[in-house]
């Protein structure tokens, strides 16, 4: 049984970095395409973003929300 998983592991692994290079390959492409065709703005936005996502995804492992600032609310009327 523990063979099986060994292989279960591996091929995952093999699995997993594959479609990790499929992923950056198309992006490339996305970007590299919205740069060729003058999307300038496009290619920028995009960038922007998939940058921040990935900063935020490795944060999220130790986000702690009871840490913000926390507000009270006030009324104006």
């Amino acid at each position: 049984m523990e063979q099986k998983q060994v292989i279960e592991n591996r091929t995952l692994y093999i699995n997993t970095i594959s479609h990790k290079q499929i992923a950056l390959n198309q992006l490339d492409a996305l970007l590299t395409y919205h740069i060729d065709n003058n999307n300038l703005k496009k290619a920028n936005l995009l960038s922007y973003w998939f940058e921040d996502f990935a900063k935020y995804n490795l944060a999220e492992e130790t986000f702690n929300p009871k840490l913000l600032k926390k507000y009270k609310l006030v009324n104006h009327f």
